[in-house]
């Protein structure tokens, strides 16, 4: 493992082997000069984890030198080192970005206590830089996958709306990458420090998705033995992305468009303002207009949300990106389960798959590829065409009750499925999706049994 590296930074040259002989107690890289210019240079060439520079040098100063640091290496922690009581010249050090400051004359023990602190914090910023490029690099405009003019027209949107604050709407259907745009929307802001904080509206009950996002007082409600803050105070700085704001409920949606517009709110159970700055990103795959002249939504915080609208089309009006997205997919697929990374689509196949409509979208064909290279094989992909086509016919359904007609297409499923695996369970349960037992409940709910 490399040793960290510290850089000392004092004209007195005594004070220089001092530090030195202290540091290398522990085991540390130490390099010395008495010079900030020359310190400068130095960072320049050599991988230092940690500075610790006087304040007082000749030439260049050493407050000036740590705002060079600050600005051009802004991950390395820099320690101020001056006389005793000289208080102006810690204060500043430390407005400037100084990791901290100590006041000569110091214990050994107290400097690598410090210096120890500085280091792990050294670490912890690399690997946060480290993160941020990895996560960044995943919501690439690139990775939104499609070359049609349509998506063309979205990554360009994406693009241009994303270094803004602007309130974003994203509609869309079922499976169309409405979270991969709200990512990317995030990661290409100058808000990509801060966190990113996704709340599926549809997923709690309204106590539950109040207290959710505003967060609630001790003793707000049975159950709350402390203060729990909410996602738009963790999201403070960053941004919040509201998936399926759809299924809020009015009482909520009135809470949030006072968030939004004051940027303020109160805990469940709480008197004490709360105050926040979050971007908001909001989807949905249900037409809002719709859901105002029902009564189901607010108008005001429809046009509140409404500043930027992203409509991401379903996968049917992309012309030509079915075939792209397919191999892309694959090839992800065969990385992630290289047992059977010898498939290949060939051209019949992606004509198939380009005259399929796709009501899943995008992620159905991520989970299709997914399927035929876990399985090895590429019956999966006639079998979803084929059973698009007529594995019933759903306009003999239509004078049937709703519960009828419900088990009817489950029972044809199931028996295509089954037909498919040459009745072998195991494979049936896969191509549906479920598990065996839950395939073998089906089966004896359904009335059907190995003769059908």
């Amino acid at each position: 493992m490399t040793k960290p590296c510290v850089l000392v930074i004092d004209d007195e040259a005594v004070m220089c082997e001092t530090l030195k002989a202290i540091l290398e107690t522990e085991d540390y890289d130490v390099l010395t000069t008495g010079d900030a210019r020359d310190g400068l240079n130095v960072v320049n060439k050599e991988p230092v984890n940690l500075i610790i520079s006087d304040v007082r040098l000749p030439g260049m100063s050493g407050i000036k030198f740590l705002s060079a640091i600050k600005e051009n290496f802004p991950s390395i922690p820099v320690m101020m080192i001056s006389a005793f009581g000289d208080m102006k010249s810690a204060v500043d050090a430390m407005k400037r970005g100084a990791f901290d400051y100590l006041a000569k004359p110091f214990q050994p023990e107290e400097l690598l206590v410090t210096v120890k602190k500085a280091l792990d914090y050294e670490n912890l910023m690399v690997e946060n830089l480290m993160l941020r490029n990895e996560i960044g690099s995943r919501y690439n405009l690139s990775d939104i996958i499609g070359e049609s003019d349509v998506m063309r027209q979205l990554k360009d949107t994406v693009a241009r709306v994303a270094p803004t604050d602007a309130t974003v709407f994203i509609e869309g259907e079922c499976g169309v990458g409405k979270e991969l745009v709200a990512h990317s929307l995030h990661y290409h802001s100058d808000r990509i420090g801060q966190p990113f904080i996704e709340v599926n509206c549809a997923a709690f009950a309204e106590s539950l998705l109040e207290s959710e996002l505003f967060g609630h007082e001790k003793g707000a409600f049975t159950g709350a033995d402390q203060r729990t803050s909410g996602k738009l105070e963790i999201a403070d700085g960053g941004t919040l992305y509201l998936d399926e704001i759809g299924d809020m409920s009015l009482s909520v949606q009135a809470k949030v468009l006072r968030g939004i517009q004051e940027k303020v709110f109160f805990r469940v159970g709480g008197i004490e303002a709360v105050h926040t700055d979050v971007r908001i990103i909001a989807a949905t795959n249900k037409n809002l207009k719709e859901e105002i002249v029902r009564g189901n939504f607010r108008e005001d915080l429809y046009f509140r949300l409404n500043v930027i609208n992203i409509k991401i089309p379903p996968l049917r009006e992309r012309d030509g990106d079915i075939p792209l997205l397919a191999k892309t997919f694959l090839n992800q697929a065969k990385r992630k389960f290289p047992k059977h990374n010898d498939i290949e689509l060939s051209p019949a196949i992606i004509t198939r798959l380009d005259q399929y409509q796709w009501p899943g979208n995008v992620r159905e064909v991520q989970n299709l590829m997914e399927r035929v290279v876990i399985l090895g094989n590429l019956d999966e992909i006639d079998y979803l065409v084929q059973g698009a086509a007529s594995p019933i016919d759903h306009a003999s359904l239509s004078h049937l009750p709703l519960k009828d007609a419900v088990e009817a297409f489950k029972r044809s499923q199931i028996i295509e499925a089954l037909k498919q695996s040459k009745w072998r369970l195991n494979k049936a349960a896969v191509r549906l999706g479920i598990s065996r037992h839950a395939l073998r409940y089906q089966m004896e709910t359904l009335g059907i049994d190995t003769n059908d």
